[in-house]
């Protein structure tokens, strides 16, 4: 976590389900950025530019789906938290 706040990316492949859960993450003062990404490919680029400390994940999504995605996020040297 940042000393300002945490970095966090809202994953989910429906847009208002997506719109909401980014407006409460901006909402919460805990939290300083808020990333968002439509599927696992743009999660994916999100996290190669950007230090994010927590990964909100959709399970279904078409192609990669949230469980997939979480496990190749373990894998990362430097994994961020999961929630589902």
């Amino acid at each position: 976590m940042s000393v300002s706040g945490l970095r966090v990316l809202a994953v989910d492949d429906e847009p208002p389900a997506l719109d909401e859960l980014a407006y409460l993450l901006r909402a919460d003062p805990r939290v300083a950025a808020v990333h968002t990404a439509g599927d696992a490919t743009g999660a994916l680029r999100v996290l190669r530019d950007a230090d994010i400390d927590a990964v909100f994940l959709d399970i279904r999504m078409p192609g990669l789906d949230g469980m997939e995605l979480a496990r190749v996020l373990s894998r990362f040297a430097k994994p961020p938290a999961i929630v589902f």
